[in-house]
């Protein structure tokens, strides 16, 4: 038989297809395994690598010893134990039912808590952060009597401690389970403090186990940087434990202190109570660090204030001494509002008299002669409606709104103390200002950072923020903070120090109570001391005593038990010519 063409030309085309088929076929399958390892190598490479090290490389941090913080007298305020971490490989236990009964008495725990540790799906698992030297040596003794030694370990590990407990708490903050910083200077300054982790590092082999226990590779930490603080400890002792009994005395919410040297701005005292101890850790801790009253509470300062009113005044040639001004009995009608002073029957006085005597009705007279623009800006270059930059977490702005927000009472309001927010620290500094001849200074708490080898890496020099006064509105100013207390004065003799001469101002401001009206109040009392020559300036702010409210009652005792304190520290020299004051005003 004779085969066509026609036949052959069909077999022909058949055979392509078949081989063309086969080529695409290969030629996808070649494409699809390239991709694949283009996508291996290429885009997982990285993860891919990560996941081969995690279960090729058994690693443990070691952590790095804190720096400790120090008082300006070199003491320590809080420093760094060194003590031991115990801890379990869940997933290498061999039995992890039995593990927990094994383990408990050596801990000197109870079984369930270990079963509840011992059975998490973690890698690893602390069951002891801070180990005594005793229970270290139990779980040795029981990992070698139960072959526990590859799942059980233990590595160094610093417990922080605060020697004096409770003392600057609120300044110094604490550390949290995880040893970072969760609160003041430990949480501001975590990471100059916290140093650099060390590592141990071995390899394990296909059953996750260590092939070298004893670890073949170690990279030690680096300490961290030792702060110090401007805080004098003996001060700030003074201060805590004066507001703690005049919180229990006058049984009221809390209270704040600022001691400051008006000079440089360095803070001696800085306290709030309640307080806490910050070795303790437990939820009221947390809550309770946030509470630091002097920097982060704001309040109505009420006639402390009146100091920059009077500063403003005689800057701008608006008031003399001894311009002759009517306080009209004690009451004064602004807008549809009557003010009224802390007593009836102020009359025609000296300005020098209505400030002493803190007439309220004298003072708004004087301070609506600014412009409110200008009041304003006064006010801003003292530092109010912003933070003094401290450098503590959490620090409040304080409230001080644009003139364009101000209602027909704002300005009088303000003029005395009220419809204005400020912080302990800021009034402080701003006082500060008047005391050292119109310099407002930069606050600070830190003064030194030095590394594990002592080198300096941070010393702080006094830093002036801008001129507020010159110094003659300064020593005017000062004139009549001084005879604010007097030997003439008819109430009691509550905030004298003997053999120094003293200038200050009270404060009593009325606050919103629990029951939304404006049922409680805020006592102050803020000295200069000596007056001839400033070297402190003592802030005291008690927050709703039911006891008695005046601040020349409630706070200005407190105020002289710790300028008392403070002098005798410091040996400042006395006043030549120092009589036995007392303190005219609310």
């Amino acid at each position: 038989m004779v085969v066509t063409d026609h036949n052959n030309r069909g077999v022909g085309r058949l055979q392509r297809r078949r081989l063309f088929l086969v080529l695409a076929g290969a030629a996808l399958w070649t494409g699809l395994l390239v991709g694949r390892l283009v996508h291996l190598q290429v885009v997982l490479h990285d993860d891919l690598i990560e996941r081969a090290r995690r279960q090729q490389e058994y690693e443990v941090t070691i952590p790095a010893m804190r720096g400790s913080i120090l008082a300006r007298d070199g003491s320590l305020l809080a420093s760094s134990i060194e003590e031991t971490a115990v801890y379990v490989h869940p997933h290498l236990l061999d039995d992890r039912d039995a593990a927990p009964e094994i383990l408990a008495p050596a801990l000197r725990m109870s079984v369930e808590e270990v079963t509840r540790l011992v059975n998490q799906d973690d890698p690893l698992v602390y069951l002891k952060r801070y180990a005594p030297p005793e229970i270290v040596s139990a779980v040795e003794a029981v990992k070698r009597e139960h072959d526990l030694y590859l799942s059980v370990g233990r590595h160094p590990a610093n417990r922080r401690y605060y020697p004096n407990r409770q003392l600057a708490a609120h300044v110094l903050g604490f550390v949290n389970s995880e040893n970072q910083g969760a609160a003041g200077i430990e949480y501001r300054f975590n990471d100059v403090i916290r140093g650099q982790d060390g590592r141990w590092l071995t390899l394990k082999d296909g059953g996750q186990k260590p092939i070298d226990p004893d670890g073949s590779f170690r990279e030690d930490p680096t300490p961290g940087h030792d702060i110090s603080l401007t805080i004098h400890p003996l001060i700030q002792r003074v201060a805590e434990s004066t507001l703690e009994q005049v919180v229990r005395e006058r049984e009221a919410d809390g209270a704040a202190a600022v001691v400051m040297d008006p000079r440089t701005g360095e803070v001696l005292a800085l306290a709030s109570y309640p307080t806490f101890n910050p070795n303790v850790h437990d939820q009221a801790l947390v809550e309770l660090s946030s509470r630091n009253s002097a920097v982060n509470t704001v309040y109505e300062p009420g006639s402390t204030f009146k100091i920059f009113t009077a500063a403003a005044g005689f800057h701008d040639d608006l008031v003399f001494e001894d311009e002759l001004i009517d306080c009209q009995g004690g009451a004064l009608r602004v807008a549809n509002h009557t003010y009224h002073d802390w007593r009836s029957g102020f009359g025609i006085m000296p300005f020098s008299k209505v400030f002493a005597n803190s007439s309220n009705v004298g003072m708004i007279k004087v301070g609506l002669r600014l412009q409110p623009e200008r009041f304003y800006q006064w006010l801003r270059a003292f530092g109010f409606g912003e933070p003094t930059g401290i450098g503590l977490p959490g620090e409040a702005s304080g409230i001080l709104r644009p003139t364009s927000r101000w209602s027909a009472l704002s300005q009088s309001s303000m003029i005395i103390g009220q419809e204005i927010g400020v912080t302990p620290l800021q009034l402080a500094t701003a006082v500060s200002a008047v005391a050292n001849g119109g310099l407002l200074m930069q606050p600070y708490v830190v003064s030194e950072i030095r590394d594990a080898a002592g080198n300096v890496q941070f010393e702080h020099q006094p830093t002036v923020r801008r001129r507020v006064l010159d110094e003659v509105t300064a020593a005017r100013v000062m004139d009549v903070l001084e005879s604010v207390i007097n030997p003439d004065s008819a109430t009691g003799r509550a905030a004298g120090i003997r053999g120094y001469r003293l200038a200050g101002k009270t404060g009593t401001a009325q606050k919103i109570g629990p029951d939304g009206l404006y049922s409680q109040y805020v006592s102050s009392f803020v000295g200069i001391l000596p007056a001839s020559a400033p070297e402190l300036v003592v802030l005291v702010v008690i927050d709703a005593p039911r006891k008695g409210y005046y601040g020349s009652e409630v706070a200005a005792p407190a105020f002289r038990t710790i300028a008392e304190a403070a002098v005798r520290v410091l040996r400042l020299a006395p006043d030549a010519a120092a009589a036995p004051v007392q303190i005219i005003g609310s």
